[in-house]
């Protein structure tokens, strides 16, 4: 099987998620019959994670999973695959407008929102409180504690929640897929606990210091991300 598979995309995150792979020889022609140079990665149709937790994403219970679409999940194991998520998975700013800027440039109408994202697992007594409406935090006094994520077509995609799993490990998630239901109803997602996202306006100027400041990196991680993936 995996002799079968060697050329195409996912392979690595196909095998550590147990992602069902169906694929036609048709799927990938342009991808094989394309100077190896100027190769890259098209979108693998009807992608879909068996064990999401596997990898530390928790998907909300309350998506349909025949209407969202399967490149959010892509998006992420592609993530996952360049190292973004190990190297960068608790900077909000910079993952959000990342993500944002991949997003639109695959046609998606995404934008990155300041938001408070509430994290529990009420079975292991576990809390969490990314973020802040007064956006200070409560740990660490005299700085600032803010939270973005990315909203796009009516879904959450919250790619930055690394401290959640440094600080309980395990089976907490580093992201996080749910709905953008605009209330402080928590979504169930299963072993990887439940969550929701409130907004926070006005945004905190520093965000755009922060944004500004990171511009080189964010622009970086996108060339790193197109130099193996199509638009």
């Amino acid at each position: 099987m995996i002799e079968e598979l060697r050329d195409a995309p996912l392979d690595i995150i196909a095998e550590v998620a147990n992602v069902p792979v169906i694929r036609k020889p048709s799927d990938y022609d342009s991808y094989n019959n394309t100077a190896e140079h100027l190769r890259r990665r098209n979108w693998y149709k009807a992608f879909r994670f068996a064990y999401p937790e596997d990898i530390y994403l928790g998907i909300s219970k309350e998506i349909d999973l025949d209407k969202i679409p399967s490149q959010f999940f892509e998006i992420y194991s592609r993530f996952w695959e360049l190292g973004f998520i190990d190297n960068h998975g608790d900077q909000c700013v910079l993952m959000a407008c990342t993500l944002r800027r991949i997003l639109r440039l695959h046609g998606f109408k995404a934008n990155a929102r300041q938001m408070i994202c509430y994290w529990e697992k009420e079975s292991k007594g576990q809390k969490v409180c990314i973020g802040s409406y007064n956006n200070m935090n409560t740990q660490e006094p005299g700085t600032i504690d803010t939270h973005m994520a990315v909203e796009v077509d009516g879904y959450i995609l919250d790619f930055a929640l690394s401290p959640i799993n440094q600080l309980y490990g395990a089976t907490a998630p580093r992201a996080l897929i749910g709905i953008d239901s605009k209330t402080d109803i928590y979504q169930d997602f299963g072993i990887s606990g439940q969550a929701v996202w409130v907004d926070v306006k006005p945004q905190h100027p520093i965000i755009k210091h922060w944004r500004l400041k990171h511009k080189a990196l964010e622009m970086d991680l996108v060339n790193r991300y197109f130099e193996v993936y199509q638009f």
